[in-house]
């Protein structure tokens, strides 16, 4: 039997051809397949991405809602729909819904058919956490920490990454967390000793602290100035604007009442004087370039209660002093301004500056007391308290 090795080979070769169109078509059927992946996976990816911007977006605005109000308007919350995310397809719609008891965010973004939706609960929270700075702290030799009542939490926070922006000399107790700014290096940003003692963790925080600005009350602001000018057992109280305060050399200016004092430009408390909150009366002061004390002059609060003794630094606010020969009991908030503390005795209540140095040994105690706040207060901010999606 004779073989047509012509039609054989021709067979073969048009098999061949249609093994290699079959092939053909199944790789570009798995090309096709892959591209529509990587397509929605892309577009899964950037409307995740959206969804998180509108969240950010949202609690930004929620904590500019907090200064440019005095008193908490809760019938304009923030909102949007449909916001392009620069430079992709994507974008994003919020709402915020709630009461200053706690409030959530529901944050969709969107981006070709991929729908993704995230949820955050804002809650108010304090920025007196203990010590608290945009830049550096800078703690002695001996500086011992802690809080009130004991076991509370506490935590010393900086924004920044700089190398030494944390400095905790020998013998220092921290009972909390030490935490740089995002991306830091702790063991680049914070300096210990050998017995340096963190008894919580060192990290970097997942952002920046928000430090709003002091706004002055309505009442203060619109007062007319009054010239301050030292009386012999005249005490302040009420609420009072001065262009500056100078309080004698070895004088005493008393706070009586409930006090609140607007100072435009600064405090200085010459040698050996003293500005002090008698027992029974409190003092808000909102200063607007710094106070400074000389030498062995007293800012004291016999209350012995820091929320009795509160100071506010304007943004124009650059520095502040304190050289206690005694127990300092005060809170004090002014974020562009250095804090540098001279006490001859103990600490109690909590600091928030643009840096911070404590020059003595002495031990400082967070009253946490501090924490509990109401939507109006000026150290009020909203902090991210859960977090979850779809």
């Amino acid at each position: 039997m004779k073989i047509n090795k012509k039609g054989l080979v021709l067979t073969i070769v048009a098999s061949l051809v249609v093994i290699i169109i079959l092939t053909g078509l199944g790789l570009l059927r798995l090309g096709y397949h892959s591209r529509i992946q990587a397509v929605n996976a892309a577009s899964v990816i950037s409307a995740e991405q959206a969804a998180d911007a509108g969240l950010t977006e949202a609690r930004f605005l929620m904590n500019k809602k907090l200064v440019d109000e005095l008193v908490w308007d809760n019938d304009s919350l923030p909102v949007a729909s449909d916001v392009a995310l620069g430079n992709s397809y994507a974008s994003y719609s919020y709402t915020v819904a709630g009461d200053p008891s706690g409030f959530t965010v529901n944050s969709t973004g969107r981006s070709g058919r991929a729908t993704e939706t995230v949820y955050a609960s804002l809650k108010a929270k304090s920025l007196w956490t203990g010590l608290s700075v945009k830049n550096t702290v800078d703690v002695k030799n001996g500086a011992i920490f802690s809080t009130i009542p004991a076991g509370g939490d506490f935590a010393i926070i900086t924004n920044s990454i700089a190398s030494d922006s944390i400095i905790l000399k020998s013998g220092v107790v921290v009972p909390g967390d030490v935490v740089v700014g995002p991306g830091g290096d702790v063991n680049d940003a914070i300096s210990t000793k050998m017995d340096t003692i963190i008894e919580g963790q060192t990290y970097a925080a997942d952002e920046e602290i928000y430090y709003p600005s002091v706004v002055v009350p309505t009442e203060l602001e619109t007062l007319s100035i009054t010239s301050y000018s030292y009386s012999e057992g005249t005490p302040l109280t009420g609420d009072i604007k001065f262009s500056s305060i100078t309080v004698p050399t070895d004088k005493v200016q008393e706070i009586q009442g409930d006090c609140r004092i607007y100072v435009t430009e600064g405090i200085v408390l010459n040698n050996n004087s003293e500005l002090v909150v008698k027992p029974g009366a409190s003092l808000e002061i909102y200063v607007g370039t710094g106070i400074e004390a000389k030498t062995s002059a007293n800012l004291s609060n016999e209350t012995a209660d820091a929320d009795n003794l509160l100071i506010y630094g304007l943004d124009t606010c650059t520095q502040i002093d304190i050289k206690n020969s005694a127990d300092f009991y005060g809170a004090v908030y002014a974020p562009n301004a250095d804090l540098t503390v001279y006490n001859g005795g103990d600490l109690y209540g909590a600091f928030v500056g643009n840096s911070f140095e404590l020059k003595n040994s002495g031990s400082f105690y967070y009253d946490t007391s501090l924490a509990d706040v109401s939507i109006d207060d000026q150290t009020v901010y909203f902090n991210i308290s859960r977090w979850w999606e779809d």
